[in-house]
């Protein structure tokens, strides 16, 4: 039986605070008091003395003393040089804790660095790096797990799960991620980012948990861990501190007693499904006895939650299907599209092209589209500005709108939340679909797809099935997107064309949608419904664009 095998898993305490409690001589330290990561090297003897100790008290899992073991932190008590000598030595201690103690299990553990790349303390590339070399080194001396914890900031741990997953995928290892969040009162993370953003953003990746540590202590994430079941489908963790900190003489004190914390989270595990447990600050081995003690015998209560595909903004998220239907974009930040977003961007005003946006938020639209392509521009540099601002400032998931893929690239990699990339097609045979397909698997984001093969826009229902055939094969079967992460739109001509061609042009997309969700299952759709009365009056266009409208949705837009 291997970790991911245990229906119920109990992780060890804290590290941090009862390292805190042992008298060490001075020469542990080398002149770097706090860096408990050091004593990996100095001490050795201390940390496996910790292990056991949780161990012995019933821990199933204990985590390396690893939290802050990257070159970020580590930079800041002049070691950077020593992240993979740390971070051998600190599994070599986990591991020798556990030798011949079977069922016991090392997660090398993986913590939020000092900076929040949310607020442009850091890039993505330079965090995917540090986080990488730290990866590497636990995943290289042998770890059972991985546990990204005490996360605060959306990008951040976007960028912590990618390098993982690269990392583990580079080496040939295949061991269970985990993810652990640390909430506000208020229910949201230090960025800003609810529980709902967090999942919709997450779920794209292939973690074995997401859960909740740090912050308080377990009774006070009541209504944070229910909140997540509501959302989450896979497995739950909880691991709290030993009640709310308190400083009493220049110390900080933790004073939930070990019965006190455990019930808790036993509840959460007899009624909520949670099956990961463990304690974070100021829980002690006798803390973790007390909670292995409280959960014997116990079954996790069955889960049966079914993820919604949602988008996310760095703040909340937007289900895909909507009730009623359909997702509503807004596409006026469109420098095709827009005048007057367009005059504000070519004046470098880009407050005042953000406004376009958020009056679409303020007027009802679920997602906002970004398009700033415009001749004579730098498209990169203007849309990764954009992104920025959208990021920062709009409640609702962004949809970005370009044929560069360069430029979608640059700004997944700031986007905190769960994009909609806009769009591909076949046009040119793939090219472009195979680049924009790796960055949207890469980063989680969602596809839209036109029905546009090499020979042009597909004209009748049956070849814009045929395309959507094409690419559904390419982005699932070559890429690794999902069926969900795919939104078919099957393009519809103007009526006000007078082609005669044409005439049967929006019957043949209404049957499009209806043939692509039948037989495509899982994927959704997406249409330019105003699209169908361009070049009509604008009355006849409010006509013809709302009974179209009420035609797609009852074929399944």
């Amino acid at each position: 039986m291997g970790l991911c095998d245990e229906p119920l898993l109990v992780f060890d305490g804290a590290c941090g605070t009862n390292l805190q409690q042992v008298e060490l001589p001075a020469s542990a330290w080398d002149g770097r008091e706090g860096c408990n990561e050091l004593l990996n090297l100095t001490a050795p003897e201390v940390i496996q003395a910790l292990h056991a100790s949780m161990l012995d008290a019933g821990a199933m899992v204990v985590e390396t003393d690893t939290f802050g073991a990257n070159a970020i932190v580590l930079a800041e008590y002049d070691l950077a040089d020593r992240v993979e000598r740390i971070n051998h030595a600190a599994v070599e201690n986990a591991r020798r804790a556990i030798a011949g103690r079977p069922r016991r299990y090392v997660a090398g553990s993986v913590g939020p660095t000092t900076k929040l790349p949310s607020l442009g303390h850091i890039a993505f590339d330079e965090l995917y790096a540090a986080y990488a070399a730290q990866l590497r080194a636990l995943l290289e001396a042998g770890v059972d797990a991985l546990i990204v914890e005490t996360a605060q900031d959306l990008l951040q741990i976007k960028t912590a799960v990618i390098a993982a997953l690269e990392t583990a995928a580079a080496l040939g290892r295949d061991v269970p991620l985990l993810v652990s969040v640390t909430v506000e009162p208020s229910g949201t993370l230090l960025a800003g980012a609810d529980l709902g953003a967090v999942a919709a953003t997450l779920e794209p990746f292939p973690l074995f948990s997401l859960g909740l540590n740090c912050g308080t202590g377990p009774g006070q994430m009541a209504p944070h861990v229910r909140a997540l079941a509501r959302v989450w489908p896979r497995r739950l963790s909880v691991i709290p501190n030993a009640g709310l900190p308190e400083v009493v003489d220049g110390r900080t004190r933790y004073d939930l007693a070990p019965a006190a914390f455990a019930e808790p989270l036993r509840r959460y595990v007899a009624e909520d499904g949670v099956s990961v447990v463990g304690g974070c600050c100021g829980t002690t081995p006798e803390h973790i006895r007390a909670l292995a003690e409280a959960l014997t015998g116990l079954v996790p209560a069955a889960r049966a939650v079914r993820a919604a595909p949602a988008l996310a903004s760095a703040y909340h998220a937007v289900e895909l299907r909507q009730d009623p239907a359909p997702l509503l974009v807004g596409e006026r930040a469109n420098a095709n599209g827009s005048r007057r977003f367009r005059e504000r961007l070519l004046a470098d005003d880009l407050p005042g092209a953000l406004h376009v946006a958020q009056e679409q938020e303020r007027d009802g639209a679920h997602a906002a589209d970004l398009c700033v392509a415009y001749a004579g521009r730098d498209e990169t540099a203007d849309l990764t500005a954009m992104t920025r601002l959208f990021a920062d400032s709009l409640r609702i998931p962004t949809v970005l709108d370009s044929t560069t893929p360069s430029a979608l690239e640059a700004c997944l990699r700031l986007h905190p939340g769960r994009c909609l990339v806009n769009s591909v097609n076949l046009e040119d045979g793939g090219a472009n679909l195979d680049r924009v397909c790796g960055a949207a698997k890469r980063f989680g984001a969602a596809v839209v797809a036109l029905t546009i093969d090499e020979r042009g826009m597909a004209a009748t229902a049956a070849d814009k099935l045929a395309v959507a055939r094409r690419i559904h094969e390419r982005a699932v079967g070559r890429h690794g997107l999902r069926p969900c992460d795919l939104l078919f739109d099957a393009l519809t001509f103007t009526l006000g064309a007078g082609d005669e061609k044409l005439r049967r042009s929006a019957l043949e997309t209404l049957e499009a949608i209806r043939r692509i969700k039948a037989e495509l299952p899982g994927v959704g759709t997406i249409l330019g419904v105003s699209n169908v009365s361009f070049g009509l009056t604008p009355r006849a266009r409010r006509v013809l664009n709302s009974v179209f409208l009420r035609e797609a949705v009852a074929a399944g837009l």
